[in-house]
């Protein structure tokens, strides 16, 4: 079993961050699978393109739906090889639904199980600020990642769904991706814009990926 991340955060702190003890890496490990995850370049504890170092507005969006597939690819290959099987079995989550999809409908062959959470699809209008220029990397706060995942909860219920030890945790974990954005006041993680790409090229525009 194979887990790619979404748009902002990197696998390791949505897939392997242990709440009250486990993680869903540790759950799914657990009912027996043998579970990977997997960051594109520029996310989590990849390597960081030299992009990175740069200030965002001086290189194009780094990571685009081509170059995230070279990394998909790269990581499937590796696992099939590794453990000898011929099919694996790919999760999701947003960005990543895209990516794993894309996978499995160029090699149908090689996926026995497709898991889409929270995927993206084409769009009726296009979002606010779509014709202005994209960056190379995104910079995001803990609290504007949390708000973004809480959109729409009613205020009373946001603290058990996402109590105050478990905001904790992700916010360090997410923080500990990013030394260089940590250091910045307010601390921000960087994201890598490809992602920012492929809604104007594709989903803004009316073509699935």
């Amino acid at each position: 079993m194979l887990y790619v991340h979404g748009s902002t955060q990197a696998s390791e702190t949505t897939f392997d961050l242990a709440l009250d003890g486990k993680s869903w890496m540790d759950y799914l490990a657990d009912h027996g699978w043998d579970v990977w995850l997997m960051d594109v370049r520029g996310y989590g504890g990849s390597t960081k393109p030299p992009e990175m170092e740069r200030p965002a507005a001086d290189s194009p969006p780094i990571a685009p739906h081509v170059v995230a597939m070279r990394d998909v690819r790269t990581a499937v290959e590796h696992i099939l090889a590794k453990r000898s099987v011929s099919r694996i079995n790919l999760i999701g989550w947003s960005r990543g639904s895209a990516l794993v999809g894309s996978y499995a409908s160029e090699n149908p062959t090689k996926v026995q199980r497709l898991v889409l959470h929270a995927p993206g699809w084409v769009r009726t209008s296009a979002p606010a600020g779509s014709s202005a220029s994209i960056p190379a990397y995104q910079t995001w706060t803990t609290e504007q990642a949390r708000a973004r995942l809480q959109a729409g909860v009613p205020a009373e219920k946001q603290a058990a769904l996402l109590p105050s030890s478990w905001r904790d945790a992700w916010a360090a974990a997410a923080l500990a991706t990013d030394p260089i954005g940590a250091a910045q006041t307010p601390p921000v993680v960087r994201s890598p814009a490809g992602t920012v790409q492929d809604g104007r090229d594709y989903w803004s525009v009316g073509k699935p990926l």
